[in-house]
């Protein structure tokens, strides 16, 4: 049975598709600005991603800013993120500095959820689900590849990996080169109901993927990103849009 739970208010692991908002700006006025709007938006989830920042090394500037905002998003859950080079990110941080990064971050109460990389590997990934656990707070394993959609079972497999690596949600985020690529992606997500007990967000990126965008939680996926002004991943489709499309197929899904 798939693991259930909320935060905020936001249930994960129910079927609803949540509408997660990321923030990529890359300095602290703008940052904070970008919060104020988001959250007025009211989206489900609103992600930083705090590789995009200038001061990414500076860690007290990171909390200053995440104490800043720890008001404005008390009925919104917030992703932390700093994604890695490797993987479609902004920075290349040593590990240590992550961690430190990391904990600093969650000690500041404003961090909901955290949102690491499966390549980071057994070891890094258990010292981060100690910190999520000793805070109270969910633990994203992820993977993206910007390349190439790989097969069915390697899909499965990855999301498979997230879950027996201790996460609370398994991301898996590929690039179509075809259509049938994109079917590929959706129908590995929803034959991966049948192993994976937590929530998985996945995604085709691009153009050509826009659809696992709006659909993706008819195959199991439970979150779904949209851009406000600027975007964090190809094919991203903005806020009004995507909220009008998905109430619209929830909709005829409820009457049909």
């Amino acid at each position: 049975m798939k693991r259930i739970f909320s935060i905020k208010e936001r249930e994960f692991g129910t079927g609803k598709f949540l509408i997660c908002v990321p923030i990529v700006s890359n300095n602290k006025h703008s940052i904070i600005e970008d919060f104020k709007r988001v959250v007025n938006l009211d989206p489900d989830l609103v992600e930083w991603r705090v590789d995009y920042f200038e001061d990414n090394t500076d860690i007290e500037k990171i909390k200053a800013i995440l104490n800043q905002i720890k008001g404005m998003t008390q009925n919104t859950p917030v992703i932390f993120t700093c994604r890695h080079q490797s993987e479609g990110g902004m920075c290349s941080l040593d590990s240590e500095i992550r961690y430190n990064m990391f904990k600093e971050a969650l000690a500041t109460g404003a961090v909901d959820l955290l949102d690491i990389e499966m390549i980071n590997g057994e070891g890094y990934i258990n010292s981060i689900k100690k910190l999520t656990e000793l805070y109270d707070k969910k633990l994203i394993l992820s993977y993206h590849n910007f390349q190439t959609t790989p097969n069915e079972q390697f899909i499965i497999d990855k999301l498979m990996d997230g879950e027996s690596l201790g996460a609370d949600i398994v991301k898996v985020a590929l690039m179509p080169k075809t259509s049938e690529d994109v079917l590929t992606l959706l129908s590995a997500t929803g034959k991966s109901r049948k192993y994976v007990n937590i929530p998985v967000i996945t995604m085709s990126m691009g153009e050509l993927g826009r659809v696992s965008r709006v659909w993706g939680n008819a195959f199991g996926s439970a979150v779904t990103f949209a851009s406000m002004l600027q975007i964090s991943a190809p094919g991203q489709i903005g806020f009004f849009d995507l909220k009008k499309m998905i109430e619209f197929f929830s909709k005829e899904g409820e009457h049909s």
